[in-house]
């Protein structure tokens, strides 16, 4: 969940293994982890202001700290896509990474 929406649904598993939102990808690349072997251990930083949650824009929430936002990410909500097991909210989640 970023900001009260849900940007990326599904089995943990599949989740874990490869994370498919930029905002996952980030909270999973801060977590401690002993084997950094894991998909998801390299560096993910999620730079820039957090929006207010008393004012959000429109467009995609998360798109300020985004390094893969396109203009499409300020003006339109993103709508969740299935890819496998997994429902993500991102405009660009079908790129790959």
């Amino acid at each position: 969940m970023s900001l009260g929406k849900a940007v990326e649904q599904g089995p943990k598993d599949a989740i874990f293994a490869r994370p498919t939102h930029p905002y996952t990808q980030a909270l999973l690349a801060s977590t401690p982890s002993l084997r950094r072997r894991e998909p998801y251990a390299r560096r993910v930083v999620a730079a820039g202001e957090v929006p207010s949650p008393l004012a959000l824009a429109t467009g995609c929430a998360f798109r300020t700290r985004c390094g893969r936002a396109i203009a499409r990410c300020a003006s339109e909500t993103p709508i969740p896509v299935t890819i496998g097991s997994v429902r993500v909210a991102c405009h660009r989640a079908q790129d790959g990474r």
